[in-house]
Order: C-alpha cells, then sequence, then structure tokens
C-alpha cells in the first residue's frame, strides 16, 4: 500500500472467487480485521485491501433558510418554530436549529422531519362596477314586482323587497329618534282598539266549552279526590251580540240516560254564568255508583276550582 490505513476505512478485497467489501476494526502487523458487508470478521492481508474512496454527494442547497416559520412532522405539540441555523453535515444531510414557540424551546432535527409551514397571503378584495347590459329588458329588477315598498331609499337605491304593513316600525327607517317613537305609538294605537273589551260587553260562556277529564277510581279507595289543575282556555273571536245558547242543546245536555256500556256520566246544572253543578257516575267492578255531585268554577285567575258536594240522593 502506498498510504497507511486506519480503522474505520471503506476497503475492498478480491480474492480468488469474489469481491469482499468490509469495513476495517482493527489493524495488526501484516493484517487487518475487516467486517464484510454480511456482519462476518474475517481477516486479510494489509496488502491485498484496496482503499475505497469516499464520494460526497453533490446536494442542493436547502430549500429552507434562516428565519422560517416551520412545524414538526411528529411532534405536533412542539408548535410553529422558526429555524435559528442550518448545518450541512457530509453523512445525515441538512440539520436545523429551531425555535419552538410551544414549549419555549430549542432543538436540532433533521431536516426531513421539519416541514415549511405557508403563511396566508392576505389580499384585498375590490369590487368594480360592471357596465354590462342585458339584452332581454325582462330580466330587469323591477321594484314593482314586490308589491308596497313606502319606506326610506337607501342611499344606494336598496329598498326593501319584501314589504309587510302589518310589521312595526323599524328604527332604520327614521332620522331621528322621535320620529320613530311617534311612528311606534301610531302603529301600536292603529291596532289597540281591535283587542279592546268594554264593561257594556256581554260575555257568556257555555260549561260545555270548559274541558273536562273523566279518571278511574281504584275498587281498594273508599274516599274520592279531586286534584285542582291548569286548563287552557281558548276563547275565539266574539261577536257582536252576545252567544245565545239553543234550548235544544241544553235539553240535550239534561237528558242523559244510562246504559250498562256507559263507563261514565256527567250530567251539568248552570248555577250561575261562572258557576256550575256536574254529576258524575263512576263505574267500579263494572257497576255504575252515582252520581256524585261536585261544584266547578273559575277563579280570577282562570283556575279550574272543583267542590265536593256529596252523592246526589235518590
Amino acid at each position: 500500500m502506498t498510504y497507511p490505513l486506519s480503522p474505520g476505512n471503506r476497503v475492498v478485497w478480491y480474492n480468488e472467487f469474489e469481491e469482499i467489501r468490509g469495513t476495517i476494526k482493527r489493524l495488526y502487523k501484516n493484517k487487518a480485521l475487516i467486517k464484510t458487508t454480511d456482519f462476518e470478521e474475517i481477516k486479510v492481508p494489509l496488502d491485498e485491501l484496496e482503499l475505497v474512496p469516499v464520494v460526497t454527494p453533490v446536494r442542493a442547497a436547502c430549500p429552507m433558510k434562516v428565519g422560517d416559520r416551520v412545524s414538526h412532522r411528529y411532534f405536533l405539540h412542539y408548535g410553529i418554530g422558526t429555524i435559528k441555523q442550518i448545518f450541512d453535515l457530509p453523512i445525515s444531510g441538512w440539520r436545523l436549529l429551531i425555535f419552538w414557540e410551544g414549549i419555549n424551546a430549542e432543538s436540532q432535527e433533521d431536516f426531513d422531519r421539519i416541514e415549511l409551514v405557508r403563511e396566508q397571503n392576505t389580499c384585498t378584495l375590490t369590487t368594480s362596477k360592471n357596465d354590462c347590459t342585458l339584452k332581454d329588458d325582462e330580466c330587469r329588477w323591477n321594484p314593482d314586482d314586490f308589491g308596497e315598498c313606502d319606506r326610506l331609499t337607501e342611499p344606494d337605491g336598496q329598498k326593501l323587497i319584501f314589504f309587510d304593513t302589518n310589521e312595526p316600525p323599524d328604527p332604520d327607517d327614521f332620522i331621528s329618534l322621535e320620529e320613530y317613537e311617534k311612528a311606534y305609538r301610531n302603529w301600536k294605537e292603529a291596532r289597540s282598539h281591535d283587542c279592546t273589551l268594554t264593561t257594556d260587553t256581554e260575555i257568556n260562556f257555555n260549561p260545555k266549552d270548559y274541558p273536562t277529564t273523566q279518571d278511574w277510581l281504584d275498587d281498594s279507595i273508599n274516599q274520592f279526590f279531586y286534584e285542582e289543575g291548569e286548563y287552557e282556555l281558548i276563547v275565539p273571536t266574539f261577536p257582536d251580540e252576545p252567544v245565545r245558547e239553543q234550548e235544544s242543546v241544553r235539553e240535550q245536555e239534561n237528558n242523559c240516560t244510562l246504559t250498562p256500556d256507559e263507563n261514565d256520566c256527567t250530567l251539568t246544572t248552570k248555577l250561575h254564568p261562572n258557576r256550575w253543578i256536574e254529576e258524575k257516575m263512576i263505574k267500579r267492578s263494572g257497576k255504575l255508583h252515582g252520581p256524585y255531585r261536585y261544584e266547578r268554577w273559575r277563579d280570577e285567575s282562570g283556575k279550574m276550582k272543583s267542590k265536593y258536594l256529596g252523592k246526589k240522593p235518590v
């Protein structure tokens, strides 16, 4: 050999049958212990070894530069980092010194474990007036196609296309607060007379209009219980004249014939426009018992009240 060998050099040995490549592990006086690519250790004479020259590959410039914003491919908790320094290592390649904001620390990372963060470019949207004309005039905007529109018009000419006269005034349609309050009072007064009831208005409620419930009583219970509850009273629009009852309807309510197939029967006797008496037949063990009398009325809050009057004498 014209130049000395040292442990760690890559060498090649040509014997009678094949070519063996390996790395020198130890040197002796006239031989060298090499570890082959097949992970075998053999001793070879020094004069039969040839040194394999190290060829440094030519790499392109690093696509990243100092100051770039990067992120880690695997450790996402590092957050966003900034490249502080770039190292060019001949074997491992590019190595980056990065300051991570998520952990407030620096670390050296391989180039293939880092990816560049693409910053979002901020842009300004501008609009320009289009001077193009439509061929068909019927396709143009026509405010008359959308009904009435008597509100104030915006400075750009925009109007309310779906206008409703029943809705309250909009504060945006008035210049001052006083004008809006005046318009709102006029709108409210114009609709307040529709639902105003005077003292001379006569309203008669028919007891049959009130909802009633029927409950089965257990045979083992000898006492009667009645739970007070709230009933929803739906009052329709009242006519000008008071509601009058027909005699035929009242006769049908007072005449009730009990049959074995009936489970419950209620007789109603009117005491007062707001008070009446109901008689109920209770079915127990297949037989009808009663009638039991209850006085019903509504208090000032509209809640249904009831009072048990006892069994009707035979």
